[in-house]
């Protein structure tokens, strides 16, 4: 029983948060990454203090970019692939955490249906965390996708 819950924890909350923290987190899943696809020129740009971020949208942040990077590694035939998660300040000076991840792979058309569950599951994932979830692909001009965490609980000072 013991064991069957923890595989469900670390499925659910990957262990490297929990030890490293997000950021470092992120280094490490891109380190493992690039490994397999030597081919991809992954550029991870992380931007501000990632620290003290809400628990909830640091587990979505990483599974995001985890199934993004699948996402890219089984259809999109990309060669370059940009991540770019960075805090910004509104005018009330409350945090926003933006994510971006963009590939320059084959792309596809956003009406066509699609047999995965992958990015629909990302989508109910930022929703279900507060976030907006935007997706942006043509056939033959790659996809990006962007994410928004409106006022992620910290203030600045």
């Amino acid at each position: 029983m013991h064991a069957v819950i923890r595989n469900l924890r670390n499925r659910l909350r990957p262990p490297l948060l929990d030890m490293l923290g997000l950021e470092e987190s992120l280094h490490e899943l891109k380190k493992e990454w690039c490994s397999h696809h030597p081919g991809v020129n992954l550029e991870l740009m992380l931007e501000e203090n990632l620290e003290n971020l809400d628990e909830t949208i640091n587990i979505t942040v990483y599974r995001t970019i985890q199934e993004s990077l699948n996402n890219i590694s089984r259809h999109a035939d990309a060669s370059q692939v940009k991540i770019q998660l960075r805090r910004v300040h509104d005018e009330t000076l409350i945090d926003t955490l933006l994510l971006s991840v963009e590939d320059n792979g084959r792309g596809y058309n956003l009406n066509q249906q699609t047999e995965g569950i992958g990015v629909l599951g990302m989508r109910e994932r930022v929703i279900a965390a507060g976030g907006e979830f935007a997706i942006h692909s043509e056939p033959n001009h790659g996809t990006r996708i962007d994410i928004r965490f409106p006022h992620t609980g910290s203030v600045v000072q």
